[in-house]
């Protein structure tokens, strides 16, 4: 599943370095850093449902406060803004969707940066086990 934008055109994520975000080729700000941390902890698990209780252990760990739940979901609904900034308020997001009590960002082929990383260093130990270790 390739997560289009809408008419804003194809997301692509880089998790290698500094975290960036790009719309239609346009580069745009993840946001405040705690902001960007809940992002970065949704990349780390790309298309699978990830518990709010789990995003804010990743985040704060031992210093988690009983509204880092709360500041959870505010993150969310900005990340929303930045990712799909032409969906309707309060309509579901096709990028960033709700997964009972946490969410799931939808991430497809060529998007994320770490994705294609682990895909070449695969490629690298087959064809060394294949015994073309110049390829």
């Amino acid at each position: 599943m390739v997560a289009r934008a809408g008419a804003g055109g194809l997301l692509r994520y880089e998790l290698l370095g500094p975290l960036r975000v790009s719309r239609a080729g346009v580069t745009r700000s993840p946001g405040p850093a705690m902001q960007g941390a809940v992002l970065a902890v949704l990349l780390l698990h790309a298309n699978e449902p990830v518990p709010r209780e789990q995003i804010v252990q990743a985040v704060w760990g031992t210093r988690a406060t009983a509204n880092s739940g709360a500041l959870v979901v505010t993150y969310v609904s900005r990340l929303r803004r930045v990712l799909e900034p032409e969906r309707a308020r309060r309509a579901a997001g096709a990028v960033l969707g709700s997964h009972g009590a946490g969410y799931r960002l939808a991430v497809g082929a060529g998007q994320l940066d770490l994705h294609e990383f682990e895909a070449a260093r695969r490629r690298a130990r087959d064809q060394r086990a294949a015994g073309e270790a110049a390829r």
